[in-house]
């Protein structure tokens, strides 16, 4: 997902997260590494239109869900923009 302000697009994604019972946790900060939105199962498809709607590239239709799990998660990659 290109961004303007990285920080700022944490900030954002991190309050998705948690207004929807999820957590949202920036892996390999250093490194530009993903940052990982897991939400609550009932909550994945509002979570997935949302960052449609916001400009997140790639999301034509929700994926199916595994099986077994409460939560599920959608990784982004955090970018300026070319």
């Amino acid at each position: 997902m290109d961004v303007q302000d990285v920080t700022t697009a944490v900030r954002d994604l991190n309050r998705m997260a948690r207004d929807v019972g999820g957590i949202g946790v920036w892996r390999g900060v250093a490194e530009g590494g993903p940052y990982v939105l897991a939400v609550p199962r009932p909550r994945f498809e509002e979570v997935f239109y949302a960052l449609r709607a916001r400009g997140m590239g790639g999301l034509t239709e929700p994926p199916t869900l595994a099986a077994g799990s409460e939560c599920a998660g959608i990784s982004i990659e955090l970018g300026a923009p070319r």
